[in-house]
């Protein structure tokens, strides 16, 4: 048997690279496998097994139900949300709408005091003075009421009816109304001083924060604010108080150094003795270097260490806001200076045999 050498080599050097590419493939196969194994996990944690579909169904039912509690909660944020901004709208519509009504009380309080306080042949005063009995069953001592001035000539020696004066003037008296937020029937009648406000349509615009005595309350009617078609809007309440029935805390006794200063002090109003009232001693303290930086009534307590506005009820008593001016309300026009008067030898004639007063 011949045997061709060279071709049995050919043969051998084949199979032997065959044999090496092949362990080659594999050894290289093997470490792809191994490399990229890790990360294979880590993509896919959840590998479903072939032939098992029930697997795939329960992990979208999770998904889905994930969505939907996102979704949910996502909605329950926003109506929150729309909640609060409704709510905090809703409040401050209605604060500016009482705004808006005290401000209405406020222009209808000055419109009144005009109309019937503006002539300067007006006087004002409490209705407490009605109150002689000194009644503390009194339901409204503190109501104002305006008058109309009078003079009673020279020549009338008479007794002056001052019962008839405090009438209204359409029942031939001086009265015109009381400043309140009362009806206008309730503000024509003297009558209304002594009876209380109906307490279902009523509002205190004096209470404890202002004085501690119960009776000194102030509790006045409530106005209803209509809009169109009769639809009530609100509603306001308001009483006016007469600064120039207090004593002012302001007030300076002026400089007194010498005779000049002191007749010239004698023109012009003095500091008040309030000091000297029993609710009232803890003002002996008060300055006049002091009293003169009071801005305002409250800065009272301020100025006197341990003096206290409520427990004293200065509120009708005390201010620092009171102005005057030398108006004669019999004629409307200012008063005449009466200073030099008496500094001649004998009184001007249009003076002479006038009373005084």
């Amino acid at each position: 048997m011949k045997v061709n050498i060279k071709k049995l080599y050919e043969v051998k050097r084949l199979t032997h690279n065959a044999v090496r590419n092949k362990l080659v493939y594999i050894s290289l196969n093997t470490i792809l496998k191994l490399a990229f194994y890790p990360i294979t996990k880590i993509v896919t944690p959840f590998k479903m097994k072939a032939g098992h579909p029930e697997h795939q169904r329960g992990f979208a039912l999770v998904l889905t139900l994930s969505i939907m509690s996102f979704v949910l909660l996502l909605l329950m944020t926003l109506v929150s949300l729309v909640q609060v901004e409704s709510r905090s709208s809703q409040t401050q519509l209605k604060q500016l709408e009482a705004q808006q009504a005290a401000l209405l009380g406020l222009n209808i309080a000055i419109g009144e005091l005009q109309k019937t306080a503006g002539p300067d042949q007006r006087v004002t005063a409490n209705a407490g003075i009605f109150n002689t009995a000194n009644d503390s069953d009194f339901e409204q001592p503190h109501l104002l009421g305006v008058w109309k001035s009078f003079k009673q000539a020279n020549s009338d020696t008479g007794t002056i009816d001052y019962d008839s004066k405090k009438k209204h003037e359409d029942d031939g008296g001086d009265f015109v109304q009381w400043l309140s937020s009362a009806s206008v029937t309730e503000q024509n009648t003297l009558a209304y001083a002594g009876q209380a406000p109906n307490p279902n349509n009523s509002i205190k615009l004096v209470d404890r924060g202002s004085v501690s005595n119960p009776a000194d309350h102030i509790e006045v009617p409530l106005v209803d604010i209509e809009s169109n078609g009769d639809v009530q809007k609100g509603k306001y309440a308001w009483q006016v108080f007469d600064e120039s029935q207090k004593a002012n805390i302001r007030l300076e006794s002026g400089d007194r150094s010498d005779d000049f200063s002191k007749i010239q002090a004698l023109g012009g109003a003095g500091r008040l003795g309030y000091e000297h009232v029993e609710a009232f001693m803890d003002l002996d303290t008060l300055n006049e270097a002091t009293s003169a930086k009071l801005a305002s009534y409250n800065s009272l307590e301020l100025g006197v260490s341990g003096f206290d506005l409520v427990a004293s009820n200065a509120f009708y008593t005390l201010t620092n806001l009171s102005k005057g001016l030398l108006v004669d309300v019999t004629q409307g026009k200012v008063q005449t200076d009466l200073s030099l008067l008496f500094a001649g030898d004998a009184l001007p004639a249009a003076y002479s045999g006038r009373h005084l007063y």
